[in-house]
């Protein structure tokens, strides 16, 4: 048995109106949806036939992108470390190869230390870079030679004459005085040619 009861007809023509207005809204799958989701925000055990429909068909393209995502990310990153171990091997041979020209040009293992912590302290890469920075600011010390005075060999004979001569001769370069006397003397053949 019906149950009847008494409104205005005011009220009855704006629930008229609002029924009219859900009904339109549920008829269009995409607002229909929107009023679920409304629906289930409020009262979290409401059925919703139409959300949950379309949440069942968006899971797996969802979890398609999701692990499509993944698979991207992780090629992109095996990409990068491939390009970084890349440039550090060339960085390091090119590391080594400096080493290898320093130690072919005489530097010393010390030397060659020193190069090293002077690449660390700055950031250089260059070892023969550093090289020249280490030189620049550390120049080898100048050749020390004896200036003026006699070096006091008794022994050798006097320039010219025939005691010279005769020395020089009977010892066929074996006389070490006479090989000190003749050294001594381009020395100073040097020496006084450095002077102009």
């Amino acid at each position: 048995m019906a149950k009847f009861v008494e409104v205005d007809e005011e009220q009855l023509l704006r629930d008229q109106k609002l029924r009219g207005l859900i009904e339109k809204v549920m008829a269009d799958p995409e607002a229909a949806v929107l009023v679920e989701q409304a629906v289930k925000k409020i009262d979290p055990n409401a059925k919703t036939p139409k959300l949950d429909a379309r949440k069942a068909v968006a899971e797996p393209v969802d979890q398609l992108r999701k692990e499509m995502a993944d698979f991207i990310k992780a090629q992109n990153e095996d990409r990068e470390k491939r390009e970084a171990e890349a440039n550090r091997a060339t960085i390091t041979a090119k590391v080594d190869a400096g080493f290898a020209k320093l130690r072919q040009a005489g530097w010393t293992e010390d030397g060659i230390k020193s190069v090293e912590a002077l690449m660390n302290e700055k950031g250089l890469l260059d070892p023969l870079d550093a090289a020249d920075l280490y030189e620049k600011r550390n120049p080898p010390p100048l050749p020390t030679t004896p200036t003026g005075g006699a070096w006091n060999f008794p022994e050798i004979p006097k320039d010219g004459g025939n005691d010279y001569e005769k020395l020089l001769i009977d010892s066929k370069g074996g006389n070490d005085l006479i090989a000190e006397r003749e050294a001594l003397s381009v020395l100073n053949e040097i020496r006084g040619a450095n002077r102009r």
